[in-house]
């Protein structure tokens, strides 16, 4: 996970233990594997998550609101195009 990030294990394993004690992740041990450490979100992880991909869907409206099609358009393109940068970026 740390190196599809691009971030230390170190610093993921802080970032996880933070939102473990925020309660929004919880670690499941593997059944098959006791070293690997499989991560879910919390019931109130999940909670929040779909809070937040509202305020982006509301985020989206409001931004494509009295666009044309064709404006709305070139915009999703330009941003499939910063996504490509960024990811090509890592």
């Amino acid at each position: 996970m740390a190196k599809e990030l691009s971030i230390t294990v170190g610093t993921l394993t802080i970032a996880i233990n933070r939102l473990v004690k925020k309660g929004y992740v919880e670690r499941l041990r593997s059944e098959d594997d006791r070293r690997v450490v499989k991560l879910g979100l919390s019931k109130k992880g999940r909670l929040i998550f779909r809070v937040h991909q509202r305020f982006h869907m509301r985020m989206v409206r409001s931004i494509l609101q009295g666009m044309s099609d064709e404006e709305s358009v070139a915009l999703q393109m330009a941003l499939e195009n910063l996504h490509g940068f960024l990811q090509d970026y890592k």
